[in-house]
């Protein structure tokens, strides 16, 4: 799974690279359950492309994930007007904070893509239907992919 994540995300990166406008920064913040990494924030382009490349699998075993915590701390640490892509394979755990992100999204202009790799079975729980909330907040999307798609 973090495989395909990470060619996903690379994909994306590689296609920004090629765009007229130059990108400002980048901030990565890998997180899963129970934790959410460390956030890398640079605007060294290769620097990140090494923090994606260096994601590893950590903890994990219960399905959602600290995804809107993730999420908010983007927001906290982005410009104004960004783009934030949100590769996952769980729906939410931490979905009460979701206010909190749609005011910081509002705030920040920001828009927000959604990349998911699976669902923990049940798209009609609240952990996933808020990333569809948030998508249409922030005039972003929510792509439900199998793992062969994530790459394309």
């Amino acid at each position: 799974d973090l495989l395909q994540v990470i060619q996903g995300a690379t994909h994306i990166y590689n296609v920004t690279l090629r765009r007229e406008y130059s990108i400002y920064n980048y901030i990565l913040i890998p997180f899963g359950d129970p934790h959410v990494g460390l956030i890398l924030k640079t605007r060294d382009s290769k620097l990140f492309q090494r923090g994606l490349q260096d994601l590893i699998v950590q903890g994990g075993g219960d399905c959602p994930g600290m995804t809107i915590t993730a999420i908010k701390l983007v927001l906290e640490q982005s410009l104004p007007d960004s783009f934030i892509y949100v590769f996952t394979d769980a729906r939410s755990k931490d979905y009460l904070l979701s206010d909190t992100v749609l005011k910081l999204i509002q705030e920040k202009q920001s828009q927000v893509v959604f990349v998911m790799i699976g669902d923990c079975g049940d798209q009609d729980h609240i952990g996933y239907q808020i990333f569809h909330k948030i998508a249409a907040t922030s005039s972003g999307q929510v792509f439900t992919l199998d793992r062969k798609q994530v790459s394309e």
